[in-house]
C-alpha cells in the first residue's frame, strides 16, 4: 500500500496480499476487494484475452489519487488494474470471473432435457456443472466509470474515456469517448483528436 492511502468503513478485503494500492488511494465505505486467483481446472472456463493487463490472475492493481466509491465490487479473480486519477463510481460492479451460459468446449448446445448438461449459475452447484468466464478488467489513467455501472470480463476502457451511469461495459473502449448504456454506445468524442492508449 502506498503512501496516504485512506480505506474507509466496512471495507472487505479478501486475500489483502494481492491488492496493491499506490499513493492517495481512497477506498470508500462499504467496498468490497476481492482478490485470489480462480480454482483451477474444476470448472468449464472460457478466458478472453486482455493485453492491456500485465499483471497476473486474482491480483488488484489501482493507481495514484484514484477514488473506489461506496459500495463498489471489484472483482480481481481474473486480474483486475485501475489506473491513476481514475474514479469508480458507486455501486459500480467490475468482474473479471463470471458464470458463463454454456460449456467452454462450445460443441454441443446444452441439452434442456438433460438437467446436468445445462451449465448452472449457482456457485453452489457441483463444479462439473458450472461454466466460468474470465478475463481481465482494465481501466486506463484518468478514466470514470459513473455509478451502478456493470463492467465485464476482459473488458478495456482507454485513457480519458468516461462511461455513464447504469451503463453494461464489454470488449475494448476507445480513449477519450463518453459512452453510456446497454449495449454501449458511444455518445461523443471529449476531444478532437484522438488520444494515445
Amino acid at each position: 500500500m502506498g503512501a496516504r492511502c485512506n480505506i474507509d468503513v466496512g471495507v472487505i478485503i479478501t486475500r489483502p496480499d494481492l491488492v496493491f494500492l499506490a499513493d492517495d488511494v481512497w477506498i470508500d465505505n462499504y467496498v468490497t476487494l476481492s482478490a485470489g486467483p480462480p480454482l483451477d481446472g474444476l470448472r468449464s472456463t472460457k478466458a478472453i484475452a486482455n493485453t492491456a493487463y500485465t499483471g497476473r490472475a486474482g491480483e488488484i492493481h489501482v493507481g495514484a489519487r484514484t477514488h473506489v466509491a461506496p459500495y463498489a465490487l471489484i472483482q480481481g479473480h481474473g486480474g483486475v488494474s485501475i489506473g491513476r486519477d481514475v474514479t469508480v463510481g458507486a455501486h459500480v460492479a467490475l468482474y473479471s470471473l463470471s458464470h458463463h451460459y454454456r460449456f467452454d468446449d462450445g460443441v454441443q448446445p446444452p441439452n434442456p432435457d438433460d438437467y446436468h448438461s445445462v451449465p448452472k449459475y449457482s456457485g453452489l452447484s457441483p463444479v462439473d456443472e458450472q461454466s466460468m468466464i474470465v478475463g481481465p478488467v482494465t481501466l486506463a489513467d484518468a478514466t470514470a466509470v459513473l455509478a451502478n455501472s456493470v463492467v465485464l470480463p476482459g473488458a478495456s476502457v482507454g485513457k480519458y474515456a468516461v462511461i455513464g451511469a447504469a451503463s453494461l461495459v464489454q470488449g475494448r473502449v476507445a480513449p477519450g469517448v463518453i459512452a453510456s448504456g446497454n449495449p454501449l454506445t458511444v455518445r461523443r468524442h471529449r476531444f478532437e483528436c484522438d488520444p494515445a492508449d
